[in-house]
């Protein structure tokens, strides 16, 4: 008897441990993941590549891309919505990441709400209805990173330097053209502050609409330029060098990057430092692993409350005649003496 026992709790803890790897298997499961965007936008592929790298470093996780779709800017809308439609309707997505505003809301509309999307590289997530402030929560299917009042601080801190006296803002016809300017906000912080807008609509975001808009801006009296998300602006496309001296040494107009650090290393005279990419990967990677984990998107924080960074150009402060405060060049976290064409590595 003593014998038998003996062999049978033998072979219970050879069972035990000769199963220990095949339960831990079952964790290792592979998290399979779509990607769609309105169009090719540098920000959308840095986000994304940064989102990838922090993601694999989960080691219960087995992420797999199933699906990168790119709708081309010149494509009809209708066109994207119906991939964003096909897309909710499969079966083999554990998760969408819907780049932009324009592929944010057309996975917003799809019918079928079962597959969780996480929404990158929005310009205002609140403003163009995606998610709430007030109780922080996003659709039943869709989650953002939400920066309160980005754009309203980007107004007020350009206005705080440069004192001018009318803002220049520029934006393409279309549905999300005012969204993208921040226009809304614009409008706020204006009569907030005592200066006025100069607005400009351009038929489309070529070099060539691009620089008639500046050029009648700067005719209706601009005196500064908020540089917002513009296909003319973006330097993964082409080289803006050409532009940005059009702005800085024949408009002469003061500027601010929406973008970031790496457009004022370009010429522009200030912005926000950077879109901190590689940390907002890692944010966007937590919320994904969270999601795999089984959390309830509504259970998902949000609220991204980092404080923003300067970044200034002195080169351009000298072409377009901006004494910048000695307080501003002491608190800046990025100062540039002189301007070359950036990286988005």
């Amino acid at each position: 008897m003593n014998r038998f026992f003996c062999q049978l709790l033998a072979v219970f803890f050879f069972c035990l441990l000769s199963a220990q790897p095949l339960f831990a298997a079952k964790h290792q499961s592979t998290f399979r993941i779509a990607y769609i965007e309105a169009g090719p936008f540098w920000l959308y592929e840095n986000t994304f590549t940064a989102f990838k790298k922090a993601l694999a470093t989960y080691k219960d996780i087995t992420p797999k891309y199933v699906e990168y779709y790119s709708n081309g800017w010149t494509t009809p809308d209708e066109v994207l919505k119906k991939k964003a439609q096909a897309l909710s309707e499969r079966k083999d997505i554990d998760l969408v990441i819907a780049a932009g505003t324009a592929a944010s809301k057309a996975m917003q509309a799809a019918t079928n709400k079962n597959i969780p999307v996480i929404g990158i590289g929005i310009a205002d997530p609140v403003a163009a209805g995606l998610v709430r402030l007030d109780d922080n929560t996003g659709a039943p299917n869709f989650i953002c990173r939400v920066t309160p009042d980005r754009w309203k601080n980007m107004y007020r801190v350009f206005y705080e330097v440069v004192r001018f006296k009318k803002l220049g803002l520029m934006y393409s016809k279309g549905e999300y053209g005012k969204l993208y300017a921040a226009v809304p906000e614009a409008k706020q912080v204006a009569k907030e502050l005592g200066f006025s807008l100069v607005i400009q609509e351009i038929d489309d975001e070529s070099t060539k609409s691009c620089n008639d808009g500046l050029k009648k801006l700067a005719q209706k009296g601009a005196d500064a330029f908020f540089m917002g998300p513009l296909l003319c602006f973006d330097w993964s496309l082409e080289d803006i060098t050409p532009t940005m001296d059009y702005i800085n040494n024949e408009l002469k107009l003061p500027t601010f990057a929406r973008d970031g650090s790496a457009f004022v290393q370009g010429g522009a005279l200030m912005g926000f430092a950077s879109w901190n990419i590689a940390p907002t990967g890692r944010r966007l990677a937590s919320m994904a692993h969270q999601i795999y984990k089984g959390k309830p998107l509504n259970r998902i924080a949000m609220r991204d409350t980092t404080e923003p960074t300067i970044a200034v150009n002195l080169n351009t402060a000298l072409k377009v005649n901006v004494d910048l405060p000695l307080d501003l060049l002491i608190v800046a976290d990025e100062i540039y003496e002189n301007t070359s064409r950036p990286s988005f590595d």
